[in-house]
């Protein structure tokens, strides 16, 4: 089977052929903070939920209680926080990771709009809830590997003001 991660410029022939994280420090193209946010260390990881009413609105889903229902459920070190607005309010609910205080981003898993815009976007159902917690996850145990394969991770920066 042959996954390939074109932004990070490697690939994959088969599962055990690489780590994740050897395959990581192999590219060129990964950027230097996604390299070093799991030198040695544990990132505290985050999900900031949108909860503004435009968002929690949009569906009867909650995603909140979705999330902490996963968190409960596992020992890693993801916590679940909510965010007033991310003005994002008719692609709700939006949903960012942060990472160690930072905002983070996925290539791989994230469309270029919510790449754009940091966030992902009407995560409305609990599969996409369950995609989404499993690359924060990934992100915190340090193997930027999540049922769809491996992964880079981009840190742009803190929560924007307005989002806190």
């Amino acid at each position: 089977m042959l996954a390939t991660a074109a932004a990070c410029g490697f690939v994959l022939g088969t599962r055990g052929m690489h780590d994740a994280l050897v395959a990581q420090s192999m590219s060129p193209h990964c950027s230097r903070a996604a390299v070093n946010v799991h030198a040695g260390e544990q990132p505290t990881v985050s999900i900031a939920v949108c909860t503004g009413s435009s968002c929690e609105s949009r569906c009867n889903f909650n995603s909140v209680v979705a999330f902490e229902a996963l968190a409960a459920g596992e020992s890693t070190a993801v916590s679940v926080s909510e965010i007033n607005c991310m003005n994002m309010c008719k692609r709700g609910p939006a949903v960012r990771i942060v990472a160690d205080d930072l905002v983070a981003t996925v290539d791989e898993r994230m469309s270029e709009l919510e790449h754009k815009r940091t966030a992902f976007q009407n995560v409305a159902t609990m599969a996409r809830v369950e995609a989404v917690y499993g690359v924060a996850r990934s992100i915190a145990d340090g193997s930027n590997r999540d049922a769809y394969g491996g992964f880079c991770v981009t840190l742009h920066g803190p929560l924007p003001p307005s989002a806190m």
